[in-house]
């Protein structure tokens, strides 16, 4: 072969090598990679379980950055970590992927670990109305903590979780439509109207709840339970036969207090 072919011969074979490897190869100069890369995203996860608190928080904060849906669940299990700065940037990430992390922050506050439901609820609260149907799923549980952790949610979002905490008043459990009566009277005198609709409960146990619910919130709210109609007897605000005694008003006040 003369010079020239073998100089061709070099310059194709060269041509083919960088061709297999460009995959693999960095970005050109002055071209930026892909930050939400499966590369990348992997990268961050792992760097997520790190030994190093910094680089925890570091690829928790970069994650939220990116709003990449699939983090979500490893995002919601970062909530566990020891340290506080780590959970609250992950807290902040899964705020920022925004409605899409709902289901994995669902699935967050059902977790026995308090640390992390509680990170979980934080950043639902945060999310605001969005939540707001999701956590009304989850105050139809008969699990009191899981009902209980639900009902703090939605009585910090607030007057916008109203009607879905209404909802838990209409449910077939007795125990629920009561816990759900005792949320509500931390919500305040917005919730008036949906207690003043379970005076005419069936259940006489869920009626003294209300009743009492409306006697926490003031003086007006209870005068709209002593008005409010009751099936087969009068109101159950206006009798002492239906209110619960001393001992029973005073755990309640402090349920009460638990759920602000």
């Amino acid at each position: 072969l003369s010079h020239r072919n073998i100089s061709w011969l070099i310059i194709a074979l060269f041509c083919i090598v960088a061709g297999f490897l460009s995959p693999f190869s960095p970005p050109a100069f002055g071209q930026e990679a892909d930050p939400k890369s499966k590369e990348n995203i992997d990268a961050q996860l792992l760097l997520l379980k790190d030994a190093d608190a910094a680089k925890r928080k570091a690829a928790a904060e970069m994650l939220g950055k990116l709003q990449v849906v699939a983090t979500a669940p490893q995002l919601v299990q970062a909530l566990k970590d020891n340290d506080e700065g780590v959970r609250n940037a992950a807290v902040a990430a899964l705020v920022n992927i925004g409605d899409k992390a709902i289901e994995a922050l669902i699935a967050g506050i059902k977790d026995p670990d308090v640390t992390a439901a509680d990170g979980a609820a934080s950043a639902l609260v945060k999310l605001g109305a969005p939540a707001i149907p999701a956590l009304g799923k989850a105050l139809a549980a008969k699990d009191p903590v899981l009902h209980g952790r639900a009902s703090r949610a939605l009585i910090t979002i607030g007057i916008p979780a109203i009607p879905e905490l209404g909802n838990g008043l209409r449910g077939t459990d007795a125990a629920v439509r009561q816990r759900t009566a005792l949320a509500l009277s931390a919500i305040g005198p917005a919730a008036t109207a949906e207690l003043g609709k379970s005076m005419a409960d069936g259940n006489a146990d869920v009626r003294a709840q209300a009743a009492w619910a409306l006697g926490v919130i003031g003086p007006e709210a209870s005068a709209a339970a002593r008005e409010g109609p009751h099936p087969g007897r009068q109101s159950c605000a206006g009798r002492q036969s239906a209110r619960p005694d001393r001992k029973t008003q005073r755990a309640r006040f402090r349920q009460a207090a638990r759920l602000q």
